[in-house]
């Protein structure tokens, strides 16, 4: 008997990862040109559910009809409790977004010869055992995965993005980010909408990844800080800067910086107070951001902040961005400057 059930389950586990490679080699072009990332622990999560959804479903069925027929179930409701707190805790390791990964969309070619490919294993008659088709499949994944990290890596780009009447900047070189938010983000409640749903699908299409080495606040506020807890839960988030403030915030203000905080310590970001002194940041020996404190400052609630000025050498172009509030003072857009130094 132990035969025919160790064969039942070897047949039942290869089924299973044919259709885990089938399924992420059709998806991965969608997911690409949706600018979504990819988690590699999505086959793993797969196994781990149907089994767990079946007793799921097998105890809540029993403590329905239990309750129905009003007979005893405290039992199937302990149980059920327990299965429900061990889902959770098990999901929590998943939940780092240390696990995705993100590519920049390649040629439309390569998006469709990927499924096309798939779709080819599967169906031609040369592959006739499951394991060979699980072989070729993860050839083909591997080669695709390959591709997009290889050869289709992102050149040196400052890239700009609309949001709330202004932009935030991407500047990306040597395989490091740096994201610049003049104040632009903290102008409406829906920020933690746009990082999640605008910006993080636009950043990873244009710098492939889904990490972020250093993000830059120059203006913050509470909703910036609500932003800022997105980022940290959406994304890899090495540094964060912001300015040193003088003074204090009301309890919403606190509430948010705090829980901002929390995500970021969470998920290892750093986070860097600028206070009168000049930041350095090098992303190689060829590009180098400053981040200035000016004499003006700015003032958010029972609390004053210096104005920053961001100045960046990128391939000898000249980026130069202010606070927001600090251009609006000065009556003037803000400015982004590149050109031959």
């Amino acid at each position: 008997m132990k035969k025919p059930f160790i064969s039942k389950a070897k047949q039942w586990f290869l089924r299973f990862l044919q259709l885990q490679l089938f399924i992420t080699a059709v998806s991965l072009p969608i997911l690409i040109s949706w600018g979504l990332p990819i988690s590699i622990m999505s086959p793993v999560g797969n196994l781990l559910f149907f089994p767990v959804l079946a007793l799921f479903l097998l105890l809540s069925s029993i403590i329905f009809f239990t309750e129905l027929f009003f007979i005893p179930n405290m039992l199937f409701i302990w149980c059920l409790e327990k299965l429900a707190i061990a889902w959770t805790t098990v999901m929590s390791f998943g939940s780092s977004s240390g696990w995705l990964i993100g590519f920049k969309t390649p040629p439309t070619i390569v998006l469709i010869l990927i499924p096309l490919l798939a779709f080819l294993i599967i169906k031609t008659k040369k592959i006739k055992s499951i394991g060979h088709s699980i072989i070729f499949l993860a050839l083909l994944l591997a080669c695709s995965f390959g591709y997009l990290k290889l050869f289709n890596k992102p050149k040196t780009f400052v890239d700009q993005i609309e949001c709330n009447g202004g932009q935030v900047t991407i500047i990306h070189k040597n395989g490091a980010t740096a994201v610049i938010d003049p104040g632009v983000i903290g102008r409406k409640i829906s920020a933690p909408s746009w990082v999640e749903y605008n910006f993080a699908q636009h950043f990873i299409k244009t710098a492939g990844t889904n990490k972020i080495d250093h993000l830059i606040l120059l203006q913050p506020n509470i909703v910036t800080f609500n932003a800022l807890e997105k980022f940290c839960n959406a994304m890899q988030i090495d540094t964060v800067y912001m300015p040193h403030w003088n003074g204090t915030l009301n309890k919403s203000g606190w509430r948010s910086f705090f829980f901002a905080k929390r995500a970021a310590e969470k998920q290892g970001t750093n986070i860097v107070r600028i206070g009168k002194r000049n930041k350095q940041i090098k992303l190689g020996d060829d590009a180098t951001i400053f981040i200035e404190p000016l004499e003006a400052e700015i003032a958010y609630q029972e609390a004053t902040f210096p104005a920053m000025r961001v100045e960046g050498r990128v391939d000898n172009k000249i980026l130069t961005l202010y606070s927001s509030k600090y251009k609006k003072s000065k009556k003037a857009k803000i400015r982004l400057s590149i050109g031959s130094e």
